[in-house]
């Protein structure tokens, strides 16, 4: 199997780990409301950790990114953001 691939597949089962515990440490923050542990998530789980991913899988993560069509990269926003709206109605 080609190395690429097999990052590929680790970080899939990671990431699908992650996600699938990511209310387990709800349980031991008490103090907290829930909105604030969905602002630590949302800023590691949606905005850091995609970034750092990319620049360490990618060697130049934000030349792809400037060199992808705009209409492109608008229509992926719109969807990620219409998705976010709707998962949490």
């Amino acid at each position: 199997m080609e190395p690429r691939t097999t990052v590929g597949i680790a970080l899939t089962i990671l990431s699908g780990t992650l996600e699938g515990s990511m209310a387990f440490p709800m349980q031991f923050a008490s103090r907290w409301r829930w909105e604030n542990i969905w602002l630590v998530y949302s800023i590691f789980g949606i905005l850091l950790t995609p970034w750092a991913v990319a620049s360490f899988t990618l060697a130049d993560s934000l030349l792809i990114y400037g060199q992808s069509p705009r209409p492109a990269l608008w229509a992926a926003f719109g969807f990620g953001a219409g998705w976010g709206t709707g998962s949490h109605n």
